[in-house]
């Protein structure tokens, strides 16, 4: 019995974290991006999407999973009370879990929705840039906060492991993002010298793409250049998918679909 109940728990958790990640993933489709790939983890999940550069995009994509996982955690604990035995007991662990779900993710911590969410209505009046900068500073604030708090609980329980790991997981993301922004900015070679990261990570391979694209004159934009260029594109995508475009080449699809929109009117 005892058995079945954690594996209740363990399989509703999973699928709870996943419906929350097709949340993103569906609103990102809708706000015009691509999403191919979601990764499920012990910390969670996390969906792969490549979201056009608005903010009001960015927004609704981190607000929809924290959304589902809230209507999950109210239509668990209202079908309950029709219930009762085992049904009322599973129905319970998922509003439970949905519910800690959505609280946890609307953490003002970047990489959180709640970070996502801050970070996009901050982007508006402040720039993409110095959004960001203070996006990482609370997170390391919420991140220290967290460790603090979890550290001076009484006693080491299982929750006291997983808020450890959550906040130090915030606290290594805050960082990662300030030293790249500090990058970004100062132009130094920062992670060209770590030899653990790889030659493919996007912190290495940032920088000279960003130099190339603004090295490369920008093309004039005629419908011959346009139709030339997407099927290269299409293919690279196919192979690597869209992380795998530079600025450039996102432009030219861009343009390309601005193209059979007019040709269609």
């Amino acid at each position: 019995m005892v058995v079945g109940l954690r594996a209740g728990f363990v399989v509703i958790l999973f699928a709870s974290v996943l419906l929350h990640e097709f949340g993103h993933s569906f609103t990102g489709r809708f706000c015009d991006g691509a999403s191919d790939k979601i990764v499920l983890w012990p910390l969670g999940g996390l969906s792969f999407v490549h979201l056009p550069d608005s903010p009001l995009a960015h927004l609704l994509t981190a607000l929809a999973g924290p959304l589902v996982s809230l209507s999950l955690s109210l239509v668990g604990f209202w079908v309950k009370s029709f219930t009762a035995d085992w049904m009322a007991m599973g129905l319970g662990q998922l509003a439970q879990i949905n519910f800690a779900l959505c609280f946890f993710n609307l953490l003002p911590a970047h990489p959180m929705d709640g970070g996502r969410i801050l970070h996009a209505l901050l982007w508006k009046r402040m720039g993409y840039e110095r959004a960001m900068w203070v996006c990482v500073h609370v997170s390391l604030v919420v991140g220290g906060g967290l460790l603090a708090w979890v550290l001076f609980q009484p006693g080491f329980m299982m929750e006291t492991m997983m808020g450890s790991a959550v906040a130090l997981y915030v606290l290594f993301n805050a960082w990662q993002q300030r030293q790249m922004l500090q990058y970004r900015q100062e132009g130094e070679e920062f992670w060209s010298s770590r030899p653990g990261v790889p030659h493919n990570h996007p912190y290495r391979t940032w920088e000279p793409e960003r130099r190339r694209d603004e090295e490369e004159p920008e093309p004039e934009m005629t419908d011959d250049f346009i139709k030339k260029q997407v099927d290269p594109i299409l293919d690279k995508i196919s192979r690597e998918g869209m992380q795998s475009l530079t600025r450039r080449e996102r432009k030219i699809l861009e343009s390309a679909r601005d193209l059979m929109q007019k040709h269609q009117r």
